[in-house]
Protein backbone atom coordinates (compact mmCIF):
# COMPACT_ATOMS: atom_id res chain seq x y z
CA UNK A 1 0.00 0.00 0.00
CA UNK A 2 3.09 2.82 0.59
CA UNK A 3 4.29 2.19 -3.05
CA UNK A 4 0.55 2.83 -4.23
CA UNK A 5 0.14 5.73 -2.05
CA UNK A 6 3.60 6.64 -2.68
CA UNK A 7 2.93 6.55 -6.73
CA UNK A 8 -0.51 8.31 -6.62
CA UNK A 9 0.99 10.98 -4.75
CA UNK A 10 3.23 11.53 -6.70
CA UNK A 11 0.79 11.68 -9.81
CA UNK A 12 -1.18 14.03 -8.20
CA UNK A 13 1.07 16.46 -7.23
CA UNK A 14 2.04 16.72 -10.99
CA UNK A 15 -1.98 16.98 -11.88
CA UNK A 16 -1.93 19.61 -8.91
CA UNK A 17 0.67 22.24 -10.53
CA UNK A 18 -1.50 22.69 -13.36
CA UNK A 19 -4.41 25.17 -14.18
CA UNK A 20 -5.32 28.31 -13.29
CA UNK A 21 -4.76 30.43 -9.83
CA UNK A 22 -8.37 32.08 -10.17
CA UNK A 23 -10.32 32.22 -7.11
CA UNK A 24 -13.09 29.89 -7.93
CA UNK A 25 -10.97 26.99 -8.48
CA UNK A 26 -8.62 28.26 -5.21
CA UNK A 27 -12.17 28.00 -3.24
CA UNK A 28 -12.68 24.69 -4.90
CA UNK A 29 -9.54 23.20 -3.81
CA UNK A 30 -9.82 25.29 0.08
CA UNK A 31 -13.34 23.35 0.09
CA UNK A 32 -11.96 19.96 -0.79
CA UNK A 33 -8.77 19.84 1.56
CA UNK A 34 -11.19 20.89 4.35
CA UNK A 35 -13.95 18.09 3.63
CA UNK A 36 -11.17 15.48 3.13
CA UNK A 37 -9.13 16.67 6.55
CA UNK A 38 -12.65 15.65 8.28
CA UNK A 39 -13.42 12.77 6.22
CA UNK A 40 -9.91 10.59 7.04
CA UNK A 41 -10.94 9.29 10.20
CA UNK A 42 -14.80 8.56 9.11
CA UNK A 43 -14.15 5.50 6.72
CA UNK A 44 -11.37 3.19 6.93
CA UNK A 45 -12.57 2.14 3.18
CA UNK A 46 -12.07 5.62 1.94
CA UNK A 47 -9.05 6.54 3.51
CA UNK A 48 -6.38 5.90 0.68
CA UNK A 49 -8.47 8.25 -1.41
CA UNK A 50 -9.09 10.84 1.49
CA UNK A 51 -5.17 10.83 2.04
CA UNK A 52 -4.97 11.54 -1.96
CA UNK A 53 -7.11 14.33 -1.87
CA UNK A 54 -5.73 15.58 1.01
CA UNK A 55 -2.31 15.62 -0.89
CA UNK A 56 -3.78 17.06 -3.87
CA UNK A 57 -6.51 19.70 -2.97
CA UNK A 58 -4.38 20.89 0.06
CA UNK A 59 -1.42 21.25 -1.62
CA UNK A 60 -3.00 23.19 -4.74
CA UNK A 61 -4.84 25.42 -2.20
CA UNK A 62 -1.60 26.55 -0.30
CA UNK A 63 0.30 26.88 -3.84
CA UNK A 64 -2.39 29.19 -4.53
CA UNK A 65 -2.08 31.32 -0.89
CA UNK A 66 -4.51 29.90 1.13
CA UNK A 67 -2.58 29.93 4.70
CA UNK A 68 -5.09 27.09 6.47
CA UNK A 69 -4.48 24.53 3.62
CA UNK A 70 -0.70 25.05 4.32
CA UNK A 71 -1.39 24.15 7.93
CA UNK A 72 -3.17 21.18 6.94
CA UNK A 73 -0.67 19.42 4.41
CA UNK A 74 1.94 20.32 6.70
CA UNK A 75 0.02 18.53 10.04
CA UNK A 76 -1.30 15.65 7.46
CA UNK A 77 2.71 15.10 6.39
CA UNK A 78 3.85 15.17 9.59
CA UNK A 79 1.16 12.45 10.62
CA UNK A 80 2.29 10.52 6.99
CA UNK A 81 5.92 10.76 7.40
CA UNK A 82 5.96 9.34 11.43
CA UNK A 83 4.30 7.09 10.12
CA UNK A 84 5.68 6.15 6.95
CA UNK A 85 9.01 7.50 6.47
CA UNK A 86 9.61 6.35 2.95
CA UNK A 87 6.87 8.72 1.97
CA UNK A 88 8.11 11.99 2.44
CA UNK A 89 11.73 10.39 1.70
CA UNK A 90 9.92 9.95 -1.96
CA UNK A 91 7.94 12.80 -1.75
CA UNK A 92 11.16 15.41 -0.68
CA UNK A 93 12.53 15.14 -4.50
CA UNK A 94 12.24 17.05 -7.80
CA UNK A 95 9.68 14.95 -9.31
CA UNK A 96 7.06 16.64 -6.33
CA UNK A 97 5.67 19.21 -8.26
CA UNK A 98 3.79 20.98 -6.01
CA UNK A 99 6.24 23.23 -3.68
CA UNK A 100 3.61 23.11 -0.73
CA UNK A 101 4.17 19.27 -0.83
CA UNK A 102 7.46 18.90 -1.38
CA UNK A 103 8.38 21.67 1.36
CA UNK A 104 6.03 19.99 3.67
CA UNK A 105 7.28 16.44 2.70
CA UNK A 106 11.11 17.66 3.57
CA UNK A 107 10.27 20.04 6.47
CA UNK A 108 8.89 16.46 8.18
CA UNK A 109 11.12 13.69 6.59
CA UNK A 110 12.65 11.83 9.40
CA UNK A 111 16.41 12.98 10.14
Amino acid sequence: MTKLLLAAALALSLVACKGGGDDEQKKKFVDICARSMKSMGESPEDLQTAMSNVMLSCSKACDMGDKPSCANIDDFMKTTCGAVASICEGMCSDETKSPSLKKASCDNKPK
